[in-house]
């Protein structure tokens, strides 16, 4: 693509806003994603940014990795251990799965299948041995 077509997404300065974005919605309208505090890396809350009215929405202060549903009005998301989908238009959230209950300390959502039906995500696993020794 020529650099002169490319549009950087601007930089809500009052809000300390960086957008990570994760996912465009199927209806071309919208980026969703994390807002990355620039000098430490880390995420402060979820956002949508319309890319016809060039603004920022707020949607929460926690959750990670969010993906849009095929309705272009809802978001799949991860937070504290739990996938989680939230109605954009209201805010609203339902817990879809707890992963406390399979004891998997991280996990990052990756992709969702073209039906919505499957996450894809990669969760990872700390596993370590208990070794005894005998001085003699």
């Amino acid at each position: 693509m020529p650099s002169d077509k490319i549009e950087y997404l601007p930089v809500a300065k009052k809000m300390d806003l960086s957008l990570s974005a994760n996912s465009i919605s199927p209806d071309g309208k919208y980026l969703v994603g994390n807002n990355e505090k620039r000098l430490s890396g880390v995420f402060t809350g979820m956002y949508i940014y319309s890319l016809a009215d060039k603004n920022y929405k707020k949607l929460s202060n926690t959750g990670i990795d969010p993906l849009w549903l095929n309705d272009s009005k809802r978001i799949l998301y991860f937070d504290n251990g739990k996938f989680c989908i939230m109605d954009t238009r209201n805010g609203k959230s339902k817990i879809v799965y707890n992963m406390d209950q399979d004891f998997i300390p991280t996990a990052s959502m990756e992709a969702l299948s073209p039906d919505n039906k499957t996450i894809y995500y990669i969760k990872e696993e700390k596993e370590s041995d208990i070794w005894m020794g005998y001085l003699k």
